[in-house]
């Protein structure tokens, strides 16, 4: 009856809080704070460790691929959202507001 639609309200609004909380988790780990933007796309996307993880992928790509003088460090790298090119990985420190 007309008891199960306010329920039904009150999970939705609990997963839409759920839904903002992972909005702020890194996209590849999914367990730590985005700490990370990609430029020049200026995603924040990933935390610091997961970011270098990106680099290393980019590095062990490269190193296998050296004997092509045509490959440039900043086109290996991309958006783990958009898959844009990146060309600088810029860390932004999480403050915590609660003091």
């Amino acid at each position: 009856g007309n008891t199960d639609k306010p329920e039904l309200k009150h999970h939705v609004d609990e997963d839409s809080e759920e839904e903002e909380d992972m909005e702020s988790m890194c996209v590849i780990c999914l367990g730590e704070q985005r700490e990370v933007a990609c430029y020049p796309c200026r995603h924040l996307c990933v935390c610091a460790d997961c970011s270098v993880i990106l680099k290393d992928q980019q590095v062990g790509a490269m190193t296998q691929n050296r004997g092509n003088d045509r490959i440039l460090p900043g086109e290996l790298l991309k958006c783990p959202i958009c898959r844009a090119r990146v060309s600088v990985l810029i860390h932004l420190r999480h403050t915590n507001t609660e003091a």
